[in-house]
């Protein structure tokens, strides 16, 4: 038995082909064989085989365009699962993320299998709305482990770090308080200035007016932003404490850095 859910059309986001559900030994079959699809079964009852791996319920199989396909459900237990199919190649580092040995995983969590079940059933082999797809896809994709810090073997300041770079890169706009980053992280302000200091030489406090004014550097040579507006987009809203900010840094005013950086570009387009 086989029904699908097929896309009505193409998702800016990520777009799939279709969601189906199969159960019995002769439409859980495929291969040996190769598809230019990413494909996801989960396993809702049953067991079987693929690529010389036994999958039983609770756990699930994948594969990427090209990679070799061999599995079959097992004659006396046979496979009842759910899959989603998509050629998007936008999916490749979702993949990549993907916690599995030889493309099997087990499943975190089956409830989302089962509700991707109902929902097959309820549009019987019909299109429907690409984004209502999408959100299906979600919630079978969060069911499955993922690779985390210890998969990675990422140390516990190398997290620590990875976490406070990205606050601060996310809250540029803002005033960004190193008591706030060390709350965020979770970890002391102590420990926040030492794992700072021994890898970029900087404090917590350093680093963010360094990351800043890089911002802003960039934004003055880039962009037709005011400097009110570029200061603003660092997070400083009284310009003259910008430019003091700029200048003590630079050694010269916001204004006159993007002039000498326009004619540098001018020079090297004309000669």
């Amino acid at each position: 038995m086989r029904c699908f859910a097929v896309a009505g059309g193409a998702c800016p986001l990520v777009s799939l082909d279709h969601i189906g559900y199969a159960a019995g030994v002769e439409d859980t079959a495929f291969g040996p064989g190769r598809r230019n699809k990413y494909i996801v079964h989960y396993v809702l009852s049953g067991r079987g085989h693929f690529n010389g791996r036994e999958v039983t319920a609770g756990q699930g199989f994948f594969t990427k365009p090209g990679m070799p396909e061999n599995y079959g459900a097992s004659a006396e237990d046979p496979w009842e699962y759910v899959w989603f199919m998509s050629g998007d190649r936008r999916l490749e580092d979702l993949f990549q993320a993907i916690h599995a040995t030889g493309g099997v995983f087990r499943l975190s969590d089956m409830t989302a299998a089962y509700r991707a079940k109902e929902y097959v059933f309820s549009v019987k082999n019909g299109t429907r709305d690409p984004y209502e797809m999408l959100e299906v896809f979600v919630s079978l994709y969060r069911s499955i482990p993922r690779n985390n810090v210890a998969d990675r073997h990422v140390s516990a300041p190398e997290a620590y770090l990875s976490a406070a770079e990205k606050y601060i890169e996310v809250n540029i706009a803002v005033r960004i308080t190193v008591e706030e980053l060390a709350d965020f992280v979770g970890i002391s302000q102590p420990y926040l200035f030492r794992l700072f200091k021994e890898r970029y030489g900087l404090s917590p406090k350093q680093y963010i007016d360094a990351r800043k004014m890089e911002t802003a550097k960039e934004l003055l040579r880039r962009t037709d932003l005011t400097v009110t507006e570029v200061a603003a987009s660092v997070g400083i809203r009284d310009v003259l404490h910008f430019s003091r900010f700029f200048s003590g840094r630079e050694g010269i005013s916001p204004s006159e850095y993007r002039r000498i950086k326009a004619r540098q570009k001018t020079e090297a387009t004309y000669g």
